[in-house]
C-alpha cells in the first residue's frame, strides 16, 4: 500500500491491533515546483513535473496551497483505484519493496512541459511530500 501521509492514515494506523504484522514506511521528498504566470489565462501556476500535476489561481500568495490541495487529491484517487504505484513510476519513479526515487533529473529534462516553462519567467518553490507505506 501507497499512499501520501494524512491525518487520517496516521489514524488508521494508531488503531492497528499490536499484533498487526504491517511493516510502515515513511518517505519524505522534495519536489521542485515551478511557478509563473501565464498572459493567456491570466493566472498563476504551479507545476510539479516530478507528478505531472499543476494547479493554478489568479495570486501567486494561493498558488503553492491550491498545489497541496491538488496532490492530496491525485494521491487520494490514485490510492482508491490502487493504481498509484503504477502512475508513478510512469513518470519516471522507482519503487522497490523498501525504496521510493522521484524521476532524475536526466529524466525530467525530457518532460516537454517542463522545457516551455523554462522558457518563461518563473520562480522554483520546493514542495515537500510525506508519503507512507505498508506492507503486511
Amino acid at each position: 500500500m501507497l499512499a501520501i501521509t494524512t491525518e487520517t492514515d496516521l489514524r488508521k494506523l494508531r488503531c492497528m491491533p499490536k499484533n498487526d504484522k504491517k511493516k510502515v514506511y515513511f518517505y519524505t521528498f522534495d519536489l521542485d515546483l515551478f511557478v509563473f504566470f501565464d498572459k493567456e489565462s491570466n493566472c498563476y501556476v504551479c507545476y510539479s513535473p516530478s507528478l505531472d500535476l499543476c494547479s493554478y489561481t489568479d495570486n501567486k500568495e494561493s498558488v503553492l496551497s491550491e498545489f497541496e490541495s491538488t496532490a492530496q487529491d491525485y494521491f487520494e484517487f490514485c490510492n482508491n483505484q490502487n493504481t498509484l504505484k503504477e502512475d508513478l513510476k510512469q513518470h519516471g519513479w522507482k519503487i522497490s519493496f523498501s525504496n521510493i526515487v522521484p524521476p532524475s533529473a536526466e529524466y525530467l529534462s525530457k518532460n516537454q512541459s517542463l522545457q516551455e516553462i523554462k522558457s518563461k519567467d518563473f520562480t522554483k518553490e520546493v514542495f515537500t511530500l510525506d508519503m507512507l507505506t505498508y506492507k503486511e
